[in-house]
């Protein structure tokens, strides 16, 4: 992700990586907050916006378990 943006706009990349990192930073506090994926138990969605598009981080979180992110993609590369 981040080598992408990098060819386009180093800036861009910069930006990009810190808004995902403080998005994931809120699941330290807010780990419930964020929409259950149906199909499989304890996995959950964020949605991070970032310009015209952004981003899906999926993770595996029970409570009071810790949160395991899972990953980090483009919203256009998650199906």
């Amino acid at each position: 992700m981040q080598e992408f943006l990098r060819e386009k706009s180093p800036e861009a990349a910069f930006r990009a990586r810190d808004t995902i990192v403080a998005s994931l930073n809120s699941l330290i506090d807010f780990p419930e907050a964020n929409r259950p994926v149906s199909e499989v138990p304890g996995h959950r969605e964020l949605v991070i916006k970032f310009g015209s598009g952004g981003y899906v981080a999926r993770y595996h979180y029970t409570f009071g378990s810790d949160v395991v992110v899972l990953f980090v993609k483009h919203q256009r590369d998650v199906v």
